[in-house]
């Protein structure tokens, strides 16, 4: 085609074709190819958008294909041999087929990132991951033996509808630190049982007669019950030397 390509009416590609538990990281990723919109056959272009969190791909360098990137808004960071480089708009860096130096950009601030990719289009171009044992295999991906991986089809980060990739992503973190957090709360009133034992034992000269609270002989199954439900008996002790 020729003339003005309308961005925003382009589809979005979201997630990955890699197999679990690869894919986890790159899920939230999204690209417009804006080189099959122009029909151009002899190097792709996309604009990336990698929301918080997420990676551009897994670590890989390319056997027959240069690689370019350009990022427009927010940062990213670089990943290689050499270690990680922050990138921040107008830095660019490119990856020269053939070179062993895997990539891969990660976007580990606040906000999303937009970044331009332009590569060479070459038909027997391969790839090989450098920190995991994953190469392509036609448009598949294999083992480095060469015995290949189920297709699973892309996959990419659950969304509620009216809410953004990068806010799905926050979210499922927010939920873990609630996880945390419940963790906590259950450790401190677990705790605070153990306190209330001690401080009962204190009481009775060394000895916790939980069961003559309400009359019944301690040694019996009734007042070791009635102990145990109100956190302050065997069971929350244990429990509270388990964290």
């Amino acid at each position: 085609m020729a003339g003005k390509i309308d961005i925003a009416k382009l589809e979005p590609v979201v997630g990955t074709t890699y197999p679990p538990p690869f894919d986890t990281p790159c899920l939230a990723r999204e690209r417009k190819r804006l080189g099959d919109a122009a029909g151009l056959t002899q190097f792709g272009v996309n604009l990336l958008r990698l929301p918080p969190g997420a990676w551009s791909s897994q670590r890989h360098w390319e056997t027959k294909s240069d690689e370019f990137v350009y990022v427009l808004s927010g940062e990213v960071t670089l990943v290689t041999d050499s270690g990680k480089e922050v990138l921040g708009p107008g830095d660019a860096a490119g990856f020269k087929a053939g070179d062993p130096d895997g990539h891969c950009l990660q976007n580990h601030g606040n906000s999303d990132a937009l970044v331009l990719e332009i590569g060479t289009r070459i038909e027997d171009n391969d790839a090989y991951y450098s920190d995991i044992d994953m190469m392509t295999l036609g448009r598949g991906y294999a083992h480095r033996d060469g015995t290949p991986y189920p297709s699973a089809g892309r996959r990419s980060a659950p969304q509620r509808a009216g809410r953004s990739l990068s806010t799905s992503l926050l979210s499922g973190v927010r939920q873990q630190l609630q996880a945390r957090t419940d963790a906590h709360a259950v450790r401190t009133d677990i705790r605070a049982g153990l306190d209330r034992f001690r401080r009962r034992r204190d009481t009775d000269g060394g000895v916790a007669t939980f069961g003559q609270r309400d009359g019944r002989d301690p040694r019996s199954g009734g007042g070791r019950r009635a102990a145990e439900a109100d956190g302050a008996g065997p069971v929350a002790a244990r429990r509270a030397w388990a964290y």
